[in-house]
């Protein structure tokens, strides 16, 4: 490794819905997120000897503006936030968080889901995804995101 080589984090969503009647499940989105500003001062608070607490927290909502902007801080109309019931490192490089919304939880058309590492208004956005799903009382959904640390040319 040079001193030149580039490093940046990568992310991306996979939206799973299952039909509680009948067991059949889908692929309901999947695509990169948008990584905020917020994770750069926190590894860099971090690299200095603050603490940063990891990303465990996912966020649902109806909004659109906040999902394209580095400066994002939050959801722009979240509807509801869950803890990741999976945090697991897949390789050296990539971390994979997931969370369940089951059938009465998150109904509606959503537009926009965040990865946090707080509940609440306390939780710091380190990633943010637009997307357009519905979900119903019918439907399960799980939320699968995966942060990845590349390097040189893989950026």
């Amino acid at each position: 490794m040079s001193l030149s080589d580039e490093f940046g984090m990568a992310g991306r969503v996979v939206v799973t819905m299952e039909d509680v009647r009948n067991g059949r499940k889908w692929t309901a989105w999947d695509r990169h997120n948008l990584i905020v500003a917020t994770v750069r001062t926190g590894l860099v608070a971090w690299l200095t000897g603050s603490s940063f607490n990891p990303p465990n927290w996912i966020g649902i909502g109806t909004g659109t503006a906040s999902a394209t902007a580095i400066s994002a801080s939050g959801l722009q109309f979240e509807t509801v936030r869950q803890s990741a019931t999976v945090r697991e490192n897949l390789s050296q490089y990539t971390a994979k968080y997931v969370t369940t919304y089951g059938t009465p939880i998150g109904n509606g058309t959503i537009r926009e889901a965040g990865l946090f590492n707080a509940s609440g208004a306390a939780g710091a956005l380190f990633a943010i995804a637009a997307m357009n799903v519905v979900k119903n009382s019918s439907n399960a959904m799980s939320i699968t995101w995966f942060l990845a640390v590349m390097s040189g040319s893989a950026l």
